[in-house]
C-alpha cells in the first residue's frame, strides 16, 4: 500500500513545484481543483509574450513579471492595472508610453487618480535603447510633484552595448530611486581603447546620480577572449578605486531573466561574486 503523505507536506511540495516552472504549473493545474487553486497564481506570475496577438489578458492580482520583446500599444493598460509587476522587460518605446499613460496630462492631473504602483521595478530595455522618442521635458515624468512609473525603477539593465552618443538619451536623472545599472561593455564597432573610454564616460555620467552599482556585462561576441580579459582587468582597477563597478559574463538574456524572476541568482549577485574572484586573483 503506498504511503499517504500529510496534507501539509503535499502543500509544500506542490508550492515548490509550482514555483519552479510554467510547465510544472500547467501540470499541477490538471491534478485537482484545490491543487489548481494553489498553482494558478504561479502560472500567471511570469508572462513571456511571443507575439502581439497574444497580449489580450490581465490577471491583475497574480502578474509579477512581464517580458514583451516588441512594441505593443496594449501593454500600457496591463501595467497600469497590474501594479504588482516587479520585473518588466520592454522596448524603450513602450517604457516611454508607460510613463505617459501612468502620468495624466497636466490639464487632468487634479482630476485623475494617479496609479503609482506598489513595488520596486526592475526593468530590462530590450533591443536598441538609442530611442529618439524620450520626452524632452522632465515634466513628462511628474505627476503632482512626484514621479509615476519612473519613480518605481530601482534596477535597469540594457540589452545593447554602451554608446555615449546614445546613452546620453537615457533619462537616468529622472529615475531618482535607480541604484543599479547594467549594460554590455564593448561592441563590434568599438576598439578596446574606445571601450575603455566609454566606461570612463559612463562612470562620469553616473557621478552625482542615485546609481550605486554599475555592472559591465561581458559578451564574447563583442570582445573576443583577449578583449574580455582586458575589460575584466580594467574593471578590477576601477573597482578598487570606487568599489561601485562590477563585471559579469552573459549567456542568454531571456534565460537569465527567467531564472532571476523565479528566485534564482540575479545578475547583480553574480557580478559581485565574479568581480570578487577577479580582484582576489590579481
Amino acid at each position: 500500500m503506498p504511503a499517504i503523505l500529510p496534507f501539509e507536506l503535499l502543500y509544500i511540495i506542490f508550492l515548490q513545484v509550482a514555483e519552479s516552472s510554467t510547465s510544472s504549473c500547467r501540470t499541477l493545474c490538471a491534478v485537482s481543483s484545490w491543487v489548481r487553486h494553489l498553482a494558478l497564481p504561479f502560472l500567471y506570475r511570469t508572462v513571456s509574450i511571443a507575439c502581439p496577438s497574444s497580449l489580450t489578458f490581465c490577471p491583475a492580482d497574480a502578474l509579477r513579471h512581464l517580458w514583451v520583446p516588441f512594441v505593443s500599444k496594449t501593454l500600457a493598460p496591463i501595467v497600469r492595472y497590474c501594479d504588482n509587476v516587479s520585473h518588466l522587460a520592454v522596448h524603450p518605446r513602450d517604457l516611454v508610453r508607460l510613463s505617459n499613460v501612468t502620468a495624466p496630462s497636466p490639464e487632468h492631473q487634479n482630476k485623475a487618480r494617479v496609479h503609482a504602483g506598489k513595488c520596486d521595478l526592475h526593468v530590462v530595455l530590450l533591443q536598441n535603447y538609442a530611442y529618439r522618442g524620450w520626452p524632452i521635458s522632465r515634466s513628462s515624468y511628474y505627476v503632482n510633484g512626484t514621479h509615476s512609473l519612473f519613480h518605481r525603477i530601482t534596477h535597469l539593465r540594457l540589452e545593447d552595448p554602451i554608446k555615449p552618443a546614445f546613452a546620453s538619451r537615457l533619462p537616468i536623472s529622472d529615475m531618482p530611486r535607480l541604484t543599479h545599472l547594467a549594460a554590455p561593455g564593448g561592441n563590434a564597432e568599438r576598439n578596446l581603447y574606445q571601450v575603455f573610454e566609454d566606461l570612463d564616460w559612463v562612470l562620469g555620467r553616473l557621478s552625482g546620480t542615485s546609481v550605486k552599482v554599475f555592472v559591465v556585462v561581458l559578451m564574447q561576441e563583442f570582445l573576443g577572449e583577449n578583449g574580455w580579459r582586458a575589460v575584466e582587468d580594467r574593471v578590477c582597477e576601477l573597482h578598487e578605486e570606487n568599489g561601485g563597478i562590477y563585471a559579469v559574463g552573459q549567456d542568454r538574456l531571456y534565460q537569465e531573466w527567467n531564472t532571476e524572476v523565479r528566485g534564482g541568482t540575479t545578475i547583480w549577485e553574480r557580478a559581485v561574486e565574479h568581480t570578487q574572484r577577479l580582484v582576489s586573483r590579481v
